[in-house]
This record gives C-alpha cells, sequence and structure tokens, in this order.
C-alpha cells in the first residue's frame, strides 16, 4: 500500500459522500471517482486495490450513515444511562456498519484492478460494477448484521450515491429507468467520463470525449424546465382525475419513550386529536408510526370521536385512516402493524417486514458481544420491549378507486418492497415515519426524503410520508415536493 494512493482514496470517499451532510456538495459526487480511479491504476497487487476500494466506500459509509447513528444521541430512551457507554455503543456500531458496507468496494477495487482497461468503455462498465459493489454490500451487511427478525437481501441501501443525486431534479429523473441503480451508474459514469478525459490515451479520444462531455452539460442545463413542467401538468392532471384524493399526513412532535405510561398515552392520544379535528374534506388520513390513537380511543369517548371523524371526512363519511401499533399477537412475537380503518373500507392490516438492527432487532453479533461483556441484563430488556418480529405481510387498501400502499419509516430505503406494492395495484404510496429514535434530526430527515423522491419517480407514483419528531410531506410522481409542513409545529 502506498500512502499517497491511500490518501487519494479517502478523498474519492469524501468527494463522493459530502452530499450526504451537505446536500448542497451533491455535485461533487460526479468528480468523486477520479481519485480512486487513479489510485487503482498505480495499485501492483489485487489487496492494493482491495484496500483503496474499501477505503472510498468506507469513508462514503461514514459520512451516510453519520445521522442515523450520531443523531440517536442520548441513549436515554433506550435505558442507558451512562454517557461513555453511550458514546462506545453508537461509534462502534457506526465504525462497524460502515466497515461492512464498505466491503462492496473492495470487490469494486478487485475487479477494477484485473479488468485494468483503458478506453472509452470504462464509462459504461466501470459504473456498472460500482453499482454491484454498492449492492453487495448492502447484501453482506445483511448476512453478517441477521438475527431474529432480520430481512435478508439488499434493502439497507442508505449509502448509494445515487441518493446524493436526487438532489438535483432531471438527475432525479433517471430513477425511473433503474430505481437508486440508476441513479448511481449515471453519476459514475460522469465521473469516469471526466476521468478518460484527463487521461485519455490519444488526443482524438479526448476530443471525442470533451464533445460527449458537452452534450450532456447541455441537455441537463434544458431539462431543468421540462421536469418542472411536467410536474405541473402531472399535478393538474391529477387533481382534476375521478379517482382523486383529498390527504392529510399528521405531523407531531413527541420524544421517544421506551415504556409509555398510561398518562403518556392520553396525552398522546389527545395531541392527535388536537390536530385532526380542525381538518375538513379529507378522504385520507396518515398517522405518524406508531400513533396508535385509534386504540387509544377510551371507551367513554368513543362515539364523540366517531363524530369528530365523519365531521373530517367527505359527505358526513368518516376518513380511511391508516394507523398503526407495536402489538404481541398469540404466536408470542412482537410485531409493527398498521391498519387502514373507516371509510367505506373494511380493516385491512399489514405488517412491517424490514426491521432495522440495533432499533428493532438485536444481530446475533451483538448478542455474543453483550454476553460477553457482562450485558446479559441490558440484552434482556432490549429484547423483550424492542425485539421485534419480521410481519408476515404488507397488504394494500382499496378506497374511493384508488389502491394505497403503506409501509413503516426505513422500509423506503428498500427499492423492493414498495415495487411488491406496486405490482399488486398501489396508486398512491404512503409512509408512516417517526424520527424520534433520531432526536427529530434536519439531517436525518433529509436524508430520507431524498429516499422517497427516489421511490416516487421510480414507481411513477405520489409519495405521502407522516412524520413524528420531523415535517409530514406530499411528493409527486417527478419526486418534487407538493406540500410540506414547517419544522417544529404540529400539523
Amino acid at each position: 500500500m502506498h500512502f499517497k494512493w491511500a490518501g487519494a482514496a479517502s478523498l474519492a470517499g469524501m468527494l463522493l459522500g459530502a452530499g450526504f451532510l451537505l446536500p448542497g456538495l451533491w455535485f461533487l459526487a460526479l468528480v468523486g471517482i477520479v481519485p480512486l480511479l487513479a489510485a487503482l491504476k498505480e495499485s501492483r497487487a489485487f489487496s492494493a486495490a482491495a484496500l483503496y476500494g474499501w477505503i472510498t466506500s468506507f469513508v462514503i459509509s461514514l459520512l451516510a450513515l453519520a445521522p442515523i447513528f450520531w443523531g440517536t444521541l442520548p441513549l436515554d430512551w433506550y435505558g442507558i444511562s451512562s454517557l461513555s457507554a453511550q458514546w462506545f455503543l453508537v461509534g462502534g456500531s457506526w465504525v462497524l456498519a460502515s466497515a461492512v458496507l464498505a466491503l462492496g468496494g473492495s470487490a469494486f477495487g478487485v475487479f477494477v484492478h484485473w479488468y485494468g482497461s483503458d478506453s472509452w468503455k470504462d464509462v459504461l462498465i466501470v459504473p456498472a460494477a460500482w453499482v454491484v459493489s454498492e449492492w453487495l454490500g448492502s447484501l453482506l451487511f445483511s448476512v453478517i448484521g441477521a438475527g431474529p427478525g432480520s430481512f435478508i437481501g439488499a434493502h439497507f441501501t442508505l449509502h448509494y450515491i445515487g441518493y446524493i443525486l436526487a438532489n438535483d431534479p432531471p438527475l432525479l429523473q433517471l430513477a425511473w429507468l433503474g430505481d437508486v441503480y440508476a441513479l448511481s451508474f449515471a453519476g459514475l459514469a460522469i465521473g469516469v467520463l471526466i476521468y478518460r478525459v484527463i487521461y485519455a490515451s490519444s488526443i482524438k479520444e479526448r476530443r471525442v470525449l470533451s464533445v460527449c462531455a458537452v452534450l450532456i452539460m447541455c441537455v441537463w442545463i434544458a431539462a431543468h424546465p421540462l421536469v418542472k413542467y411536467w410536474s405541473t401538468v402531472s399535478r393538474v392532471a391529477t387533481k382534476n382525475s375521478a379517482s382523486s384524493l383529498s390527504l392529510a399526513a399528521v405531523s407531531r412532535y413527541a420524544p421517544p419513550l421506551f415504556l409509555p405510561s398510561g398518562d403518556e398515552e392520553r396525552q398522546r392520544f389527545e395531541a392527535l386529536r388536537a390536530l385532526i379535528t380542525p381538518l375538513h374534506d379529507i378522504d385520507v388520513l396518515v398517522f405518524p408510526e406508531n400513533a396508535v390513537f385509534l386504540r387509544s380511543i377510551p371507551e367513554e369517548e368513543s362515539s364523540a370521536v366517531e363524530n369528530e371523524l365523519r365531521e373530517i371526512g367527505v359527505n358526513n363519511t368518516p376518513p380511511l385512516s391508516i394507523d398503526s401499533e407495536d402489538i404481541r399477537e398469540a404466536d408470542g412475537f412482537l410485531y409493527s402493524r398498521l391498519a387502514y380503518t373507516g371509510g367505506d373500507a373494511s380493516v385491512v392490516y399489514s405488517y412491517k417486514q424490514f426491521l432495522l438492527p440495533l432499533g428493532e432487532y438485536t444481530p446475533y453479533v451483538y448478542r455474543v458481544l453483550l454476553k460477553l461483556f457482562g450485558g446479559e441484563i441490558l440484552l434482556e430488556k432490549v429484547v423483550r420491549v424492542r425485539g421485534y418480529a419480521q410481519g408476515p405481510f404488507a397488504d394494500t387498501a382499496s378506497f374511493r378507486g384508488a389502491e394505497l400502499g403503506a409501509r413503516f419509516c426505513d422500509e423506503a430505503m428498500s427499492p423492493e418492497l414498495y415495487r411488491q406494492q406496486v405490482v399488486q395495484g398501489a396508486h398512491v404510496l404512503v409512509n408512516l415515519s417517526s424520527q424520534s429514535w433520531f432526536h427529530g434530526s434536519r439531517l436525518v430527515y433529509e436524508e430520507m426524503k431524498q429516499v422517497a423522491r427516489v421511490r416516487a419517480v421510480s414507481l411513477g407514483r405520489w409519495y405521502v410520508q407522516s412524520g413524528n419528531m420531523a415535517p409530514a410531506f406530499v411528493l409527486d410522481e417527478y419526486g418534487q415536493i407538493v406540500g410540506e409542513t414547517q419544522w417544529g409545529i404540529p400539523q
């Protein structure tokens, strides 16, 4: 290993991942691959190439995962009071998760070293290899982080650089061709093109590639007003559609509670009630994750609340409410379950399938480590309270000519889960979100909004997200914001 080229690989990671922490610097991802390719070109062994690829991916993952890991502090809601223990657990988990996700980068480095091409074909082959490396990193992450309730597959995609490019409306539209994979490919292709212009083997090649780069720039500039126009036309058409729905997504600000008391649950119910009673002519009402509004209705007030819901709805009909709760079913397992309730639809249940490690299940590797270091009591408590099981299915619901597919918070990261509901016929994608774990981190919110934009465009569907400790928002099928609540104000 040469320290100069290891530094170049680190620089590549910082350029490629800077947009995760500073969205305004998203364009750096378009040139970030150049230092890594220069390092791989000088690598003399597969081991060095693997290390350079791993370093770049490791830095990217550190930047991408920093908000969701460090946003969890303080961990008092998790039952850990020691500040040093919190920092050790969060920091260690952050580094370990990033290291595992970066294993795909090692495969990328080995491939580029073996491939050894030096031609225009690199513009197609190298980006494709990067996309495969991101997918491989996600797959290995699910395998190494396996545990009771885990979901094996490339579903954790938060570190994909394609999400950074979602900051640009024209580039975002490429998600229609292949979800976040197409965006990652496009970003790397531009970077490789720039690399080839710099290191072209002939003047003729440099000229041809330079012309291609200029043409791409012209198309990109011209696409900005076109995307805005298409989005406007789409909104008008949707509004005038016979099957159009009036949706309200609730945004509240309730701190995380490890074990809420009866009084705290009552306060949560009254706060939500106060938010929805001013609404009128609503077809669909979306609550944040685990709001438990419908289940919390006191028996003596059920008639009054039912009348309030009728007043909220259209033609004195209660809206279709999408609410969720944690429920321990007859099999003894704890599930996150949502229900489509009210209106002219019967109750339809749907379950969370993609669970986050540590937050919703404890990976086997952590179980072993906790037992080795005397953390059996903590492990038992976490498993008892936050040891969720993977749900058996995620259903959709029909309402007034439209099919709605709802899922929970982090499930939006999976390129496959919402697609399954679209195959079932979903016209509108709904996300019940809560960022209470992250104490309302703006960076986490922005990252998840970029994820939502990619899902909306790739599937060609409107996307509605409720929120706890973060705003609620609505996206059209072009990933453009139609409506968004204000920060810090329950709405």
